[in-house]
């Protein structure tokens, strides 16, 4: 990579980390030091603009390599974070007062919502179609047997009874979600079932925050939620973005490969971060909602590239679930740009599209 090259750091999904025991809220906090250390590392060489916050249960970042006429950063920063607080009105799990939480409590019955919520339940649908259902959003129910949604810090290490296990499955079907947009309103057709949209609304914040930006005239930018990016133009050495994608490994933070990003978002997802320890077993958060299971195979880590983050985030997800010979294939079939970190004899084998691989940055 020439010096000229300044590397922004991304990894899988992270938001909400929890491990067993009696040290989570440290552990926490080191993940989270360690995580902005890496990224912020890159910038110390700084770009004319760059600003930090908090959303969704993590952080995000925006670097800009100028202002627009007559628009501050301040104003900036105020414009984002508006967007991102919107965003998680609408879609938060954590929020019981959040659009998503009032209709999981509304029963069967058609509820109307944002135009946004409506957009990305339409495409959370379409890609679980496309996925064969390995993205789900009635997985909520899963979620929350086995101990990673809300109130997971103080979850009991055991594993869910084949009985429980079934009755919660029974409440897991994205065919008994309907979304219609004009009006925006959805429909749950399933009784004391629940919607999550945590595989897709973080990819869906980082649409949004890139929206204002353009909105406010600019036109070279990067935004970053939690390890999700876009990014328009060149960053302040007039080349493409360069982003990192992180080695799957729970124990350090490294680079695995770098892509060059210039108009696209790059989303990743992996089984590394956020697990648990049940009965002497590491459960990843990644549930299969066919087999209502954490996944169990070598696919450590999946990054998508596309126009969208929203369909990049939740492509991650799908494509983790199906493992690496399916989601290679899927990945094809549906015109996809990604890369797949396999674990094989305890190391890593690095598996890409023809698309991703043009975008890799060369190492020096």
């Amino acid at each position: 990579m020439s010096n000229s090259d300044r590397v922004e750091s991304t990894g899988a999904h992270d938001s909400g980390r929890r491990r067993s025991g009696g040290s989570l809220a440290l552990v926490a906090v080191l993940l989270l030091a360690a995580s902005a250390w890496l990224i912020r590392s890159s910038w110390r060489s700084a770009d004319p603009v760059a600003f930090h916050g908090e959303t969704m249960g993590t952080t995000y970042t925006v670097k800009l390599t100028q202002l627009p006429p007559e628009v501050s950063a301040a104003q900036l920063k105020r414009l984002v974070d508006e967007a991102l607080m919107e965003v998680n009105r609408q879609m938060s799990t954590y929020d019981p007062n959040s659009e998503l939480s009032r209709w999981n409590a509304a029963g069967e019955d058609w509820f109307g919502v944002s135009a946004d919520t409506a957009r990305v339940v339409a495409e959370a649908l379409r890609i679980s179609r496309l996925s064969d259902g390995a993205l789900d959003v009635t997985v909520g129910p899963l979620v929350k047997l086995w101990k990673f949604g809300p109130g997971a810090a103080s979850a009991e290490a055991a594993s869910p009874s084949p009985e429980r296990l079934a009755a919660a499955r029974a409440l897991v079907d994205y065919q008994r979600v309907d979304v219609e947009t004009n009006p925006p309103r959805v429909r749950r057709r399933i009784a004391g079932g629940s919607v999550d949209l945590s595989a897709i609304a973080k990819g869906f914040g980082v649409d949004r925050a890139a929206e204002v930006l353009e909105a406010a005239g600019v036109e070279n930018y990067m935004v970053e939620i939690g390890g999700e990016v876009r990014a328009r133009g060149n960053n302040a050495a007039g080349v493409p973005w360069t982003i990192a994608i992180e080695t799957p490994r729970p124990d350090a933070r490294t680079v695995f490969r770098a892509v060059r990003l210039r108009q696209a978002s790059l989303a990743t997802s992996g089984d590394y971060r956020n697990y648990r320890e049940i009965e002497g077993r590491r459960y990843c958060h990644l549930i299969d909602p066919r087999t209502g299971r954490p996944i169990d195979h070598q696919l450590a880590s999946v990054s998508v590239i596309h126009s969208s983050c929203m369909t990049a985030d939740a492509w991650a997800t799908a494509l983790s679930v199906l493992g690496p010979e399916q989601a290679m294939r899927t990945a094809e079939q549906n015109g996809l740009d990604v890369l797949l970190i396999v674990r094989v004899d305890g190391g890593f084998e690095c598996r890409t599209t023809a698309g991703f691989a043009a975008l890799l940055a060369e190492a020096n």
